[in-house]
Order: C-alpha cells, then sequence, then structure tokens
C-alpha cells in the first residue's frame, strides 16, 4: 500500500538543501522503526538550540564591530565583550551538555565581505543570519555568472519567504509590474543556513546531490540554477510574454536531469538543472543540451 508518492513528497520540502531527512528501505516485519522521541525532549532541544544560536551570533556581531572600528579603544572593549560573551556561552553549555556541544566554527567571524558591482537590497551586507564566508560566496558565484553571460535581474534582495515558499535558500521570483515583466532574485533569510560554507556545501552535496536529487554540488550551484531561470526569460517584455515562456517552456520536460525536475516535469527545471550539470562538466541527454544551448548559452559573452 502506497501512503505517498516520493516525488510528492519532495515537491512538497523533503531533501531540500538543509533537510536532514534521509531515505533507506523498508521491509515489512524485519526493517526495526525507532521509538518516536518524546515531544516535551523535541521542546527542550529547539529551545536550548535556539538560546546557543542567539548567544553565537551576538559573538559574531561583536567581533565583527572589533574588526571593522577604526577606535583603538572600542577594539579593546568590543574584543573584551566578545570574550565575556564566550564565556558566557562556555557555562551555557556545560551546563546542558546532555544536549547541547559547543561548536567554535559558529563563532567565528570570516571578515568583511568584498565591495561588489550587485547591490542586494534587505540587509543583506549587515545581516547576521548568513556566516560572512557564505555572503561572500553568493556575491561571488553571481558576479562569476554576470561576467560570462549578458544576465539581467532587476533586482537582487534579502527576504524570509519561508512561510510562503518553503525551505529554499534561493528564489526566481516574476513580478506583474503594470503590465511588465521584471524579475528579483531572492535571498531567502528564514533558510536554515548553516555555520558556514564548508557545512553548507557539504550538506548540499552529501544530502541532495550525491543521491541524485539536486544537480548542484555546493551554494555555487545552486545559484547557477537560479540564474539559468532568469535567462531563460529575460528577453520577455510583458508579463503575458512571460506567462507564454512559462507555458512553452513546462512542456519542453525532459525526465532524468534531476530527482527534483523529475519531480516537478517543468522544462524551466530541466533547462535549469541541465545547464548545472553541464557547468559541473557531466555529461547530459543531447536534447536537455539542446534547450540550455537555446535558452541560455545564447546569452554568453
Amino acid at each position: 500500500m502506497v501512503l505517498r508518492l516520493l516525488s510528492s513528497a519532495i515537491r512538497g520540502g523533503l531533501f531540500h538543501p538543509n533537510c536532514r531527512h534521509t531515505m533507506s528501505l523498508y521491509i515489512d516485519g524485519v526493517t526495526k522503526i525507532p521509538p518516536p522521541i518524546p515531544a516535551e525532549q523535541m521542546q527542550r532541544q529547539r529551545e536550548l538550540e535556539a538560546r546557543q544560536r542567539a548567544m553565537e551570533r551576538k559573538i559574531r556581531k561583536l567581533k565583527r564591530l572589533e574588526a571593522g572600528t577604526q577606535d583603538p579603544q572600542a577594539v579593546k572593549e568590543y574584543g573584551r565583550k566578545a570574550r565575556a560573551e564566550q564565556q558566557e556561552l562556555k557555562a551555557f553549555v556545560d551546563e546542558h551538555r546532555d544536549v547541547l556541544k559547543r561548536d567554535y566554527e559558529r563563532e567565528k567571524y570570516y571578515g568583511k565581505t568584498e565591495n561588489k558591482s550587485i547591490q542586494i537590497q534587505g540587509g543583506f551586507d549587515e545581516t547576521t543570519d548568513i556566516a560572512e564566508d557564505i555572503k561572500a560566496e553568493i556575491t561571488k558565484s553571481i558576479e562569476e555568472i554576470q561576467s560570462e553571460y549578458d544576465v539581467k535581474v532587476d533586482e537582487f534582495t534579502l527576504e524570509d519567504i519561508s512561510e510562503e515558499y518553503g525551505k529554499v535558500p534561493f528564489q526566481f521570483q516574476p513580478v506583474n509590474n503594470k503590465g511588465l515583466f521584471k524579475s528579483r532574485f531572492v535571498i531567502n533569510r528564514g533558510f536554515n543556513w548553516e555555520e558556514n560554507l564548508d557545512k553548507l556545501n557539504e550538506r548540499i552535496y552529501n544530502r541532495n546531490y550525491k543521491r541524485g536529487i539536486l544537480a548542484a554540488q555546493n551554494t555555487k550551484g545552486l545559484i547557477e540554477h537560479e540564474m539559468a531561470h532568469f535567462m531563460s526569460f529575460q528577453d520577455c517584455k510583458s508579463y503575458n510574454d512571460f506567462v507564454r515562456r512559462e507555458r512553452e517552456l513546462r512542456s519542453k520536460y525532459i525526465y532524468g536531469v534531476s530527482a527534483y525536475s523529475d519531480s516537478l516535469e517543468d522544462g524551466a527545471e530541466t533547462i535549469a538543472e541541465g545547464f548545472v550539470r553541464i557547468r559541473n562538466g557531466e555529461k547530459v541527454d543531447e536534447r536537455v543540451k539542446s534547450l540550455v544551448d537555446e535558452y541560455v548559452e545564447r546569452w554568453r559573452k
């Protein structure tokens, strides 16, 4: 008896880049299902981890202020405060060592994001919800694509879209601006970002790429996917043009590029995932390559 198709679960958000779920074979009468964790224990762990994350964010903020200020006295004061916060965090973790574990990587400050040509709205530069090295990688990956392709993005912004769109890190958003087609690249503030780039990339690779769920091997690949969407639609002038193009691309779906694109059966996802596969140096179906050439590669500089 099939309770729910895997493709339906993926469409609903299963195996997103930060997902902790796993997939294994179940044999009736053989597989032993572990007992469920009591709700009270799960709630306690969530609350304690949330308090730990808040303390870690405060430490990173103080270290960032220490690194960025020009006043020698202020540098000493911020350093003193950061050390005091770390002592408080240590005491808190020690008190709840049955649940918590000290992670020094979460307390590190990775340096200021370099000046860049793109402007990301929504407090991207100031936010402490995303580690500095992840922010730098986001900026670098976008600029790399822009250096290779004539890609048009009307707005880059940081917003919490998790309630409406689920646990996606990035999203291509079409906008109907008084009948004209506009586009937005949204970075999801509500995404459960890892504490540093290495851990985020490790999760993407192990939980999604290795399983064939996504074509992206890392954060850069996820951004390449979204940028392929922008290029697929950027010659649309009116919003009606966009709607017609969306309908046209949906019908061009080709099976087998990734589990994600297969779950949606959408040609736009075939193109975006195929583009990432090609940039990975992987072989794709010639039909997929033709679609990528037609809708994306034509914008190469």
